[in-house]
Protein backbone atom coordinates (compact mmCIF):
# COMPACT_ATOMS: atom_id res chain seq x y z
CA UNK A 1 0.00 0.00 0.00
CA UNK A 2 2.78 2.41 0.91
CA UNK A 3 4.65 1.65 -2.35
CA UNK A 4 1.48 2.24 -4.38
CA UNK A 5 0.63 5.36 -2.35
CA UNK A 6 -2.90 4.04 -2.09
CA UNK A 7 -4.78 2.01 0.48
CA UNK A 8 -7.37 1.75 3.20
CA UNK A 9 -7.20 -0.08 6.52
CA UNK A 10 -10.31 -0.23 8.71
CA UNK A 11 -9.81 -1.53 12.24
CA UNK A 12 -13.00 -2.24 14.17
CA UNK A 13 -12.88 -1.12 17.77
CA UNK A 14 -15.90 -0.14 19.88
CA UNK A 15 -17.45 2.88 21.51
CA UNK A 16 -16.74 0.92 24.73
CA UNK A 17 -13.01 1.34 24.11
CA UNK A 18 -13.24 5.13 24.26
CA UNK A 19 -13.46 5.28 28.07
CA UNK A 20 -13.56 2.88 31.04
CA UNK A 21 -16.38 0.36 30.84
CA UNK A 22 -16.98 -1.33 34.21
CA UNK A 23 -17.95 -5.02 33.99
CA UNK A 24 -16.45 -5.16 30.49
CA UNK A 25 -12.86 -4.23 31.42
CA UNK A 26 -11.06 -6.74 29.22
CA UNK A 27 -13.32 -5.98 26.25
CA UNK A 28 -13.05 -2.20 26.60
CA UNK A 29 -9.29 -2.40 27.23
CA UNK A 30 -8.60 -4.39 24.06
CA UNK A 31 -10.93 -2.18 22.03
CA UNK A 32 -9.14 0.88 23.46
CA UNK A 33 -5.83 -0.56 22.25
CA UNK A 34 -7.25 -1.04 18.73
CA UNK A 35 -8.50 2.56 18.71
CA UNK A 36 -5.20 4.13 19.81
CA UNK A 37 -3.14 1.82 17.59
CA UNK A 38 -5.29 2.73 14.57
CA UNK A 39 -5.20 6.47 15.19
CA UNK A 40 -1.42 6.36 15.69
CA UNK A 41 -0.99 4.37 12.49
CA UNK A 42 -3.28 6.84 10.68
CA UNK A 43 -0.98 9.71 11.68
CA UNK A 44 2.03 7.78 10.32
CA UNK A 45 0.38 6.85 7.01
CA UNK A 46 -1.61 9.97 6.11
CA UNK A 47 1.18 11.51 4.00
CA UNK A 48 1.76 8.20 2.21
CA UNK A 49 -1.68 7.91 0.63
CA UNK A 50 -2.87 5.19 3.00
CA UNK A 51 -5.97 5.86 5.06
CA UNK A 52 -6.26 4.09 8.42
CA UNK A 53 -9.56 4.29 10.22
CA UNK A 54 -10.54 3.44 13.77
CA UNK A 55 -14.20 2.40 13.53
CA UNK A 56 -15.77 2.52 17.00
CA UNK A 57 -19.45 1.57 16.72
CA UNK A 58 -22.07 1.40 19.41
CA UNK A 59 -24.75 -1.29 19.38
CA UNK A 60 -25.67 -3.01 16.11
CA UNK A 61 -28.27 -5.77 15.72
CA UNK A 62 -26.31 -9.03 16.11
CA UNK A 63 -26.02 -12.23 18.13
CA UNK A 64 -23.06 -10.75 20.03
CA UNK A 65 -24.99 -7.66 21.16
CA UNK A 66 -28.10 -9.71 21.90
CA UNK A 67 -30.15 -7.08 20.10
CA UNK A 68 -32.58 -8.72 17.70
CA UNK A 69 -34.59 -5.75 16.46
CA UNK A 70 -33.28 -2.54 14.87
CA UNK A 71 -33.91 0.74 16.66
CA UNK A 72 -32.71 4.31 16.58
CA UNK A 73 -29.54 3.43 18.51
CA UNK A 74 -29.04 -0.09 17.12
CA UNK A 75 -29.10 -0.24 13.31
CA UNK A 76 -29.15 -3.42 11.26
CA UNK A 77 -25.74 -4.60 10.03
CA UNK A 78 -26.69 -3.47 6.51
CA UNK A 79 -27.65 0.03 7.68
CA UNK A 80 -24.46 0.29 9.70
CA UNK A 81 -22.17 -0.81 6.86
CA UNK A 82 -23.75 1.61 4.37
CA UNK A 83 -23.38 4.46 6.85
CA UNK A 84 -19.81 3.63 7.88
CA UNK A 85 -18.60 3.26 4.28
CA UNK A 86 -19.51 6.91 3.72
CA UNK A 87 -16.82 7.83 6.27
CA UNK A 88 -13.87 5.68 5.13
CA UNK A 89 -11.35 8.52 4.85
CA UNK A 90 -11.99 9.80 8.38
CA UNK A 91 -9.35 8.57 10.90
CA UNK A 92 -11.95 8.08 13.66
CA UNK A 93 -15.68 7.45 13.43
CA UNK A 94 -18.41 5.57 15.21
CA UNK A 95 -19.84 4.86 11.77
CA UNK A 96 -23.46 5.75 12.48
CA UNK A 97 -25.10 9.08 13.25
CA UNK A 98 -26.79 8.07 16.51
CA UNK A 99 -23.55 6.50 17.72
CA UNK A 100 -21.84 9.86 17.06
CA UNK A 101 -24.43 11.52 19.31
CA UNK A 102 -23.86 8.88 22.01
CA UNK A 103 -20.10 9.43 21.79
CA UNK A 104 -20.53 13.21 22.04
CA UNK A 105 -22.77 12.97 25.11
CA UNK A 106 -20.47 10.47 26.82
CA UNK A 107 -17.49 12.77 26.21
CA UNK A 108 -19.31 15.56 28.08
CA UNK A 109 -19.88 13.45 31.20
CA UNK A 110 -17.30 13.32 33.98
CA UNK A 111 -15.78 9.83 34.16
CA UNK A 112 -17.22 9.02 37.60
CA UNK A 113 -20.77 9.71 36.34
CA UNK A 114 -20.19 7.67 33.20
CA UNK A 115 -18.85 4.80 35.34
CA UNK A 116 -21.84 4.96 37.69
CA UNK A 117 -24.33 4.90 34.79
CA UNK A 118 -22.47 2.04 33.10
CA UNK A 119 -22.39 0.02 36.34
CA UNK A 120 -26.13 0.54 36.74
CA UNK A 121 -27.01 -0.46 33.17
CA UNK A 122 -24.54 -3.34 32.79
CA UNK A 123 -25.19 -4.50 36.35
CA UNK A 124 -28.84 -5.00 35.41
CA UNK A 125 -27.91 -6.83 32.21
CA UNK A 126 -25.50 -9.04 34.15
CA UNK A 127 -28.08 -9.86 36.85
CA UNK A 128 -30.64 -10.80 34.19
CA UNK A 129 -28.11 -13.06 32.41
CA UNK A 130 -27.12 -14.78 35.67
CA UNK A 131 -30.78 -15.36 36.57
CA UNK A 132 -31.39 -16.92 33.14
CA UNK A 133 -28.28 -19.11 33.50
CA UNK A 134 -29.35 -20.31 36.96
CA UNK A 135 -32.82 -21.22 35.67
CA UNK A 136 -31.28 -23.29 32.87
CA UNK A 137 -29.18 -25.33 35.33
Amino acid sequence: MIKKHKGLIINVSSISGRRPTPLLSLYSGTKGFIDLFSRSLAAECVTRGVYVQSLCPGYVVSKLSGIRKASLIAPTPEQFVLSSLNRVTVPFTTGYWTHEIQEFIQALLPEFISNKLTMHVLGGVRAKALKKKNRAQ
